[in-house]
């Protein structure tokens, strides 16, 4: 299946590269056609639908059929299956540094099988070969084997180019230019004096914070010496275990079952022992209060005088 016919001419110039020793570019920026001599070629039907899988299953489907080598692989969807590429963007990259071609000077990278898909007469290039367009695939032959006139801009002046631009890494190459260059390393320049920046700004954050931890200690008197602290935790949390369990004992207090007319007439309450006055409605109340608290506490004394229960229980 061949890509629609393009009418609309290219914004910018087209130069076709081949096999080529020198190639002749004059504008600034230039959209490069390569021939079947850089990538393999394959129309296939795929049990799948998505581009993405299609070119998942590329490096199986050219294996065998390409050289050994290192290979990237792309996927074009037709309406009875597939277009796919194998290409080693290394030789690539190589040949147009060799070719004297700045990475800065190329606006994009196109395969012939989709710019070439309709052409109707062979195509004479510069190396003196000929594309030729035979069943809707894209091939090249010498130029001995077959007549022609029809001209690269003569071609790419009526035609406009496709959508689908071959990725090429040129950072394995020689491609870069001095001004990519000069870029990159005016781009690790900053990220290292940003890096330096920060630390910086964190280390004299951390001094700030030493300096007031160090005012807290001499303000509090606190120890320094992790022993120190370790000691002054312990203690403090057993200080703090006792204060809960005192109040877990006050609130006993509180919660005794007192009857209307009752009350709770005096708590003195230390770290080993309480001591109660309850009055009571009547005397015999003694009992079931006493019976209350032995449930929590050890109750150490306990009796009545004129109806006033005076207890004494072991914390």
């Amino acid at each position: 299946m061949r890509l629609p016919t393009k009418t609309k001419p290219a914004a910018l110039p087209v130069a076709v590269v081949g096999k080529q020793k020198q190639i002749s570019i004059s504008a600034e920026k230039v959209n490069l056609v390569l021939t079947p001599a850089f990538y393999w070629f394959k129309k296939e039907q795929l049990p799948v639908q998505s581009v993405a899988k299609a070119k998942q299953l590329a490096p199986s489907l050219f294996d065998g059929s390409v050289p050994e080598g290192s290979y990237s692989y792309a996927a074009i969807k037709q309406e009875d299956g597939f277009w796919l590429f194998a290409y080693d963007d290394a030789l690539i990259a190589s040949h147009l540094a060799q070719l004297g071609i700045k990475s800065a000077q190329i606006a994009g990278i196109y395969f012939a099988q989709t710019e070439c898909s309709d052409l109707e007469e062979p195509l004479l290039l510069e190396d003196g070969s000929v594309l030729l367009q035979r069943g809707g695939v894209v091939s090249v032959v010498d130029q001995r084997y077959c007549d022609a006139t029809l001209t690269c801009k003569a071609y790419f002046d009526t035609r406009a180019l496709s959508k689908h631009t071959v990725n090429v890494s040129f950072f394995r190459s020689n491609l870069l230019d001095e001004k990519h260059l000069y870029r990159l390393m005016a781009l690790c320049i900053a990220f290292i004096v940003a890096f330096f920046a920060h630390y910086l700004m964190l280390r004299s954050a951390f001094g700030e914070l030493l300096g007031k931890e160090q005012a807290v200690i001499e303000h509090y008197q606190l120890p320094q010496t992790s022993f120190e602290l370790d000691g002054l935790k312990n203690a403090l949390q057993g200080k703090e275990a006792q204060q809960m369990q005192m109040r877990e004992r006050f609130k006993a207090f509180l919660s005794l079952p007192l009857e209307k007319g009752e009350y709770l007439q005096k708590v003195q309450i230390t770290q080993k022992s309480a001591t109660l006055e309850i009055v009571l409605g009547r005397p015999d109340r003694a009992e079931v209060l006493k019976n209350a608290f032995q449930k929590s506490v050890n109750v150490t004394s306990a009796k009545v005088v004129d109806k006033t229960f005076y207890v004494a229980v072991a914390l």
